[in-house]
């Protein structure tokens, strides 16, 4: 998924809080979207878009995870 829709973003740099916050935050998308097109990890990604912008995240990016 992060390869797909923004291959910039490095991961492996985040903290042990910000992880934390993204699989929290993805367990809330697993209850409010379905799985088809990687929607719940599309939505946990946007959800902390200026958290990720820290790390490589794009303005190309985002439009790439947005839903429309």
């Amino acid at each position: 998924m992060k390869k797909e829709f923004c291959p910039s973003l490095r991961l492996s740099r985040l903290s042990k809080k910000e992880i934390e916050k993204l699989l929290d935050d993805y367990s809330d998308m697993v209850v409010n979207y379905h799985p088809e097109n990687y929607h719940q990890e599309r939505a946990t990604f946007l959800k902390n878009e200026k958290m990720l912008r820290k790390y490589g995240l794009t303005d190309e990016d985002v439009t790439a995870l947005d839903f429309c």
